[in-house]
Formats: structure tokens, C-alpha cells, sequence
């Protein structure tokens, strides 16, 4: 009866379906079911082998890989991938099958204790195994679990800080809004259902579409900035700045657009430009603009040939205006000019201020001739001058004034642009020297005559730092034919060896400001020589008169010059005389003159009588002597006038107990006239020429 029920063992073992239909949905790679029913039909018709024990072997060997290898190492097949990973079914159906297999033990009647113990050894490390390989299948979960959640915050946070983003952001698809923030809608101000889908083309202006479409079109440009006019709400256009990329958006190709309203940033473009370019006060252009015109005229007259010209426009008395009726008043009056200057030229004209009360007009295309060009712009200069001599109306006020007006003519690019300007800025002023309110065309002698100003500044530097001055000392005879004193005279041979009076160079001293370390060298000079003097006791008795520039004495230091020449040389104080001009100035003239008479030094008021306030300087300061002109000495024995004028200095002198020195003396007739007058000292040619200081001689000529 128990081998009526055994199986060949090489009989096939009935399919899965046999036990239980349900199984036969569990399609797995290794179909462990049949072995096991082989092996327990071997098993019953074999019971006394070991063979039984292969059962639980298989058993063991099917259900540990799939243990240790979930979720991983057990293969599905590839039309059910979901099936992958079930180490805990595999580990199911491993405890199963040993359960089946000891049922059919007992089923078959086979049992065998050694078949059970190696069943139940070969069940526990699988067991272990597979609890050890769940437990990291769900430290995988947990990990997930927790990554999955860290990329939803990440993916909240990202939505806030797009929804914060200061400018707006978008997402094209096929040329439609697909995204977009809150700050777009701001910035487009629409709704954002009204943008949501909407084309973009739409709200950008037609002139600047071109540059987004050629963006779309150029697949390998991946990112670019432009710059575009927007669409408001109103229909009103405003500028922004988009930045532009390509990226994925679900899986399909997209373009994001980061925009901002740039429209305070373009006003200040605007604003810093005007700085830049125009003056405030009138709107027209300033310098940097003009000369950048400038050489965009020359550059096209010199493809032309036609010849253009600029008018360098000083206001006259412009000063007094301010000074007398305020800074407001003024501005007032340049912008009147400003207007009036437009007016009377083209608009292809340039009309520019270069600060303060000048102005600049370019004039472009005139003629190609040179004498037309010089009449058109003459027309033109005539017609500014007669539009600026009108009366203004300042604050109610009306004003009358003038302008000086320079004009120089260019033709190509021969002469640069800085040149063109200072050749009438150079014309300029010689209408102002022509008495104003005139004009005058620039010509070559004007730039000579600059130019051999400028080369002689050069040469009084050099002069000057090589010190190259010399004094010449003429003597001061009293009636008695003495000599009892001289005035020291400057002269200078420059590096060519040419010798030259004071009247060339003198006046170029005192308008570049050189005259101030000049007059400190002649005041070491002279207060040596009086010092040398000093030391012999046939000289020692003389005085030297010194001429002292107007502006040398107004310096500050003028005090501490003089002190510092008497200290350095130690010559005696009270044997200097310090020749001061009627220019000077009243204001602290007293106070300086006292601190150096306080030293013993004497003032010498020179040139008496040919100023209007030489009575008052009289009054007001410790004047010590005075100086006849010699204009007045000149012609005292001819003219009625001058011998009188002569007449009335000495007696008003002698009267204030004041000396007097009559310079020119050229005659005895005139030297005799004078001592009759009551003069004492005199001073010329009559006595002696200036001469160096080896040649002069305390001996009278006469």
C-alpha cells in the first residue's frame, strides 16, 4: 500500500496549480514548489536514505538567496518589475515550504529526526537573514521617507523665495506664460489670471521683439540679457531688463525670463548724462560736449572742405551784476542769453556755456572760400552781438548789457580742437582791449604775439630761478651837489646775452604773478648793497630807494620780506626807502607801513601827482617823502601848467614837513627852476645815468 503511493523519482512533479490554484499566480524565476514535491515523493519511497534530507537543503538553498538578496539580488521578470525586491514573500514560502515538507513527512510516514534537525537548521540562519535584510529594507524606506520629505520643504522654500523674488519670473513654453510670480504681475501690472498662458510677445513692444525671438531661435545660446520696452497696464511702455535662459520645465524644453523695471535706473542715466554733458543752470552743452563736437565738425569739414567757425562770447561787466544785484540776478541773465544765442542759429548749431558768463557757438558748412565763410560768420556775429545788446528784464528789473565776441575759422583737422578754442578765446580778448561790446576775427600776428608772451614768461622763470637780475643804482644830488643817496633800478640780460629795460619785462611780471619772488631777490639785492655801503665811511651816509610792486606789497608776507632781507644783509633800517605807486591800497596799507617804520625803514610816496588820490594817501599814511613825476619836470621850463603843478607839489611838501625828491631832471635850466622852487634833491640824467654798482661813484657828473 506505501508503494502504491510513491513516485518515480524521475517522474515529473505535478504542476503548482495541483495543490492550490491560488499558487499558480506566483510566477517566480526559481519554481522551488516542484522541487520540493519531488523530493517528497524520493523521500517517502526512499525513507531509510538521507535522501529526504535533500529537501530540506533545496529548501534552504532556494530561500536563502532570496533572503540575502532583497530587495536587490532576486531577479522578476521583466514584464512584472513591481515584483522585484520581495525578500519577505521569498522568506514566507521558505517557512512554508518546511512546514509543507514536515506535513508530508507525517503524510507519507516518513519521519526521521535527523531529517527534522537539519530542516530546522537549515530554517534558522534564513531566518535571521531575512529579519536582518527586512530590517534594512526599512532603513531604506525610512531614509526615502525622510528624503522625500526634505524635498518638499526644499520645494515649499523654493516656491516662497520664487514668490519673493524682487523681480519677476516666468516660464515660456511655445512662446506662452506657463509660470509666473507675484512680482510680474506687479511689474506688468495685470492680474495674474490675465497673465497666466497669455503670450509674452504680447506685452513687449514691436521695435524690441526681435531680440527675444532671435534668442528662441538660437538653440546653443543658453543665456542672454536684454533689454526691451514692456506694456503696462495703462498701454503706457516702461524699460526692463530680462535675463533670459534655457531650461527643462516638465520634461519640455522652456525659456525662464528673470525681469526687472529698470525706469529709475535709465533716469538716472539720464541725470548723470546731463551732469555729464550739459550745464545745469541754462541746458546747453558744457565744455566736454562741445569739443566733442568740435571734432566731429572738423572731421566733416575735412571730408568737405566747406570751412566752420567758433565764436568765443564773453559778457562784458558781468561781475558787477552779480556783485551788485546778487548770484540769482545773474543766473537769470545767463539763461536770457541762452535763449537769445539759440535764436539766432540753425539748429544743426551748436550753442554751449563753458562756465561762468562764456559761451561758446560752432558754426557748421559755410563756405567752402574762405572770405565767403569769414562774411557768413561775420553776419552771424553781428546778429548775436545786436540780440545781446537789447535790454533784459531780470526780476522786474531791466538791464542793459554787452558781449565781447572772439571768432576764429577752421577748415579739416589741421589745427586741434583745443587750439581752435584759444584762438578765439585769444580774439576775445582783443575785443574786450578794443572797448568792448565788438567782435574780432582771430589772426596769426594775435598767436604771435601770445607765443612770444609765453616764451618770455619762460625766460623771466628761468631769470628769476637763476638769478639772473642785476641793480643799477642812480644817483640823488641835493642843492649842494652832494650825493646822498640812490635808487636802485633793475635790469636783466636774458640767456642770449640781450639786455632789457624794466618796461619789457616788468609788466609780464606783474600780470604772472612773478613779480612777488622777483621783488624779494631786488630787496636781498639792494639791502646787500646797503649793507656794503654801510661798512665804508665815505658811503655810509647814503640811502637807497627801492621800488616796490603794488602787488608785492599787498602779499601777506611783504612785511616779513623786507624784515628778513635787512636781518640776512644787516643793513642799517633807517638808510632803506621803500618807493610805493599810487595803486596800493588803503585798507591794511597803514598798518604794514607802521611795522616797518617801527624798524627805522622810510616810505617814499613815487610818481606824485599823476594819480587821483595822492592827497589822500597823504593824509592816511606815514608817508616820508614824495617823488615829483617826471612828467611834471619835463617841460617845467616851457609849460606854465607843469611849472606850476611842480610849484604847488614842492610848497605843499615843504608845508607837511615832508621831503622831496624831483626825478627826470634832464637840464640845468630845470634843476635851477626847482631849487628856486624850494626842491632840495633831485634825480636824472643831468646828474648821472643808472650804472652797476662797481661803477657808481658818491661824485657827481655835473
Amino acid at each position: 500500500m506505501a508503494s502504491s503511493r510513491l513516485h518515480d523519482h524521475t517522474t515529473a512533479p505535478p504542476p503548482l496549480s495541483t495543490l492550490d490554484p491560488r499558487l499558480s499566480t506566483l510566477d517566480y524565476s526559481l519554481d522551488f514548489t516542484e522541487l520540493f514535491l519531488f523530493h517528497a515523493a524520493f523521500a517517502k519511497s526512499h525513507p531509510e536514505s538521507l535522501v529526504g534530507s535533500g529537501f530540506v537543503l533545496d529548501v534552504f538553498l532556494m530561500t536563502l538567496p532570496a533572503a540575502y538578496s532583497c530587495p536587490d539580488t532576486v531577479t522578476t521578470r521583466p514584464e512584472q518589475p513591481e515584483r522585484r525586491g520581495m525578500g519577505m514573500v521569498y522568506f514566507g514560502l521558505g517557512l512554508g515550504a518546511f512546514v509543507l515538507a514536515l506535513c508530508s513527512m507525517l503524510l507519507y510516514q516518513v519521519v526521521r529526526v535527523d531529517v527534522l534537525l537539519l530542516g530546522l537548521l537549515a530554517a534558522l540562519p534564513v531566518t535571521v537573514l531575512a529579519g536582518w535584510r527586512i530590517r534594512q529594507v526599512r532603513g531604506h524606506a525610512d531614509t526615502v521617507t525622510q528624503h522625500l520629505a526634505q524635498l518638499t520643504a526644499q520645494h515649499q522654500q523654493l516656491a516662497q523665495l520664487v514668490a519673493q523674488l524682487p523681480m519677476g519670473a516666468l516660464v515660456l513654453q511655445d512662446g506662452r506664460v506657463a509660470f509666473c510670480n507675484h512680482e510680474l504681475c506687479c511689474v506688468l501690472d495685470q492680474e495674474q489670471s490675465a497673465v497666466q498662458g497669455a503670450s509674452f510677445l504680447e506685452w513687449v513692444k514691436e521695435d524690441d521683439r526681435s531680440g527675444l525671438l532671435d534668442f528662441l531661435s538660437q538653440g546653443g545660446v543658453q543665456f542672454a540679457t536684454l533689454e526691451m520696452r514692456l506694456m503696462g497696464k495703462d498701454g503706457d511702455y516702461f524699460p526692463a531688463r530680462v535675463h533670459v535662459r534655457m531650461v527643462q520645465w516638465q520634461a519640455q524644453p522652456a525659456v525662464i525670463c528673470l525681469l526687472e523695471n529698470i525706469s529709475a535706473h535709465k533716469m538716472a542715466e539720464e541725470k548723470i548724462r546731463n551732469l555729464a554733458f550739459f550745464d545745469p543752470l541754462t541746458g546747453l552743452p558744457n565744455r566736454r560736449l562741445m569739443l566733442d563736437r568740435l571734432r566731429i565738425a572738423t572731421a566733416a569739414s575735412q571730408r568737405s572742405r566747406a570751412h566752420g567757425a567758433l565764436m568765443f562770447i564773453d559778457l562784458d561787466n558781468f561781475k558787477t551784476l552779480n556783485d551788485s544785484r546778487g548770484h540769482d540776478v545773474g543766473d537769470l541773465l545767463l539763461k536770457e542769453v541762452a535763449r537769445r544765442l539759440n535764436s539766432n542759429v540753425r539748429a544743426e548749431d551748436t550753442v554751449a556755456r563753458l562756465g561762468g558768463d562764456e559761451f561758446v557757438v560752432l558754426l557748421e558748412t559755410l563756405s567752402i572760400l574762405p572770405d565767403e565763410a569769414r562774411q557768413q560768420a561775420e553776419i552771424v556775429a553781428r546778429k548775436i552781438l545786436a540780440s545781446l545788446d537789447l535790454p533784459y528784464a531780470l526780476g522786474g528789473v531791466e538791464h542793459h548789457g554787452s558781449a565781447s565776441m572772439g571768432v576764429t575759422l577752421f577748415q579739416g583737422q589741421g589745427v586741434a580742437c583745443d587750439q581752435i578754442v584759444k584762438q578765439a578765446d585769444l580774439a576775445m580778448y582783443h575785443a574786450k582791449f578794443a572797448g568792448r561790446a565788438t567782435m574780432r576775427f582771430f589772426e596769426p600776428a594775435m598767436q604771435a604775439a601770445v607765443d612770444a608772451r609765453s616764451a618770455m614768461e619762460a625766460e623771466l622763470r628761468r631769470g628769476i630761478r637763476q638769478d639772473e637780475f642785476e641793480l643799477y643804482y642812480q644817483p640823488q644830488v641835493n642843492t649842494a651837489g652832494q650825493v646822498v643817496g640812490a635808487e636802485a633800478l633793475v635790469r636783466w640780460r636774458n640767456s642770449r646775452g640781450e639786455p632789457l629795460t624794466p618796461a619789457q619785462f616788468i609788466p609780464l611780471a606783474e600780470e604772472s604773478g612773478l613779480i612777488l619772488p622777483m621783488g624779494r631777490r631786488i630787496l636781498e639785492h639792494a639791502c646787500a648793497r646797503l649793507a656794503a655801503w654801510g661798512r665804508h665811511a665815505d658811503t655810509a651816509y647814503l640811502s637807497l630807494a627801492v621800488n616796490v610792486s603794488s602787488k608785492h606789497f599787498r602779499a601777506s608776507h611783504f612785511v616779513d620780506d623786507v624784515r628778513d632781507a635787512l636781518a640776512y644783509s644787516g643793513a642799517n633800517p633807517e638808510r632803506l626807502v621803500l618807493e610805493l605807486a599810487e595803486e596800493v591800497q588803503l585798507d591794511d596799507s597803514a598798518t604794514k607801513m607802521e611795522k616797518l617804520r617801527a624798524l627805522g625803514v622810510r616810505f617814499s610816496l613815487d610818481h606824485f601827482g599823476m594819480g587821483y588820490s595822492s592827497l589822500l594817501y597823504l593824509r592816511h599814511l606815514p608817508i616820508a617823502q614824495v617823488k615829483i613825476a617826471h612828467t611834471f619836470i619835463r617841460d617845467i621850463v616851457v609849460n606854465d601848467n607843469d611849472a606850476a603843478i611842480a610849484k604847488a607839489i614842492i610848497a605843499m611838501a615843504v608845508s607837511l614837513n615832508l621831503d622831496v625828491v624831483a626825478s627826470g631832471v634832464e637840464t640845468a635850466e630845470q634843476w635851477q627852476m626847482l631849487q628856486q622852487e624850494g626842491c632840495r634833491c633831485g634825480q636824472g640824467y643831468f646828474f648821472g645815468r643808472a650804472v652797476p654798482a662797481a661803477e657808481f661813484s658818491v661824485q657827481p657828473q655835473v
